[in-house]
């Protein structure tokens, strides 16, 4: 088990895996676990981060180009309902 920076114990569930209960939602483009292109790397470059974000909305922007008819709702994202920050966090 590891002990939280002020010494107290993280909680856990009945199965002593971590226990992650909470709200969760798509407000970053931050992953929840690291890419392995970056496994050893513990910080990006502002110049890394800027292009992450821009990579980020750019693909945003093509899924809402008006080239094509989109009437699922699971790939429209109109810009002004975009739910992220689109910055790495």
């Amino acid at each position: 088990k590891r002990a939280t920076v002020d010494g107290s114990e993280p909680p856990r569930t009945p199965w002593d895996a971590p226990d992650l209960q909470g709200i969760w939602n798509n407000h970053t483009i931050t992953p929840l676990e690291r890419p392995a292109s970056l496994a050893g790397q513990e910080f990006l470059s502002p110049e890394e981060a800027a292009a992450i974000e821009q990579q980020a909305d750019d693909g945003f922007s093509r899924l809402n180009a008006p080239s094509v008819v989109r009437t699922d709702c699971r790939i429209l994202c109109p810009r002004a309902f975009k739910d992220f920050s689109g910055r790495l966090a």
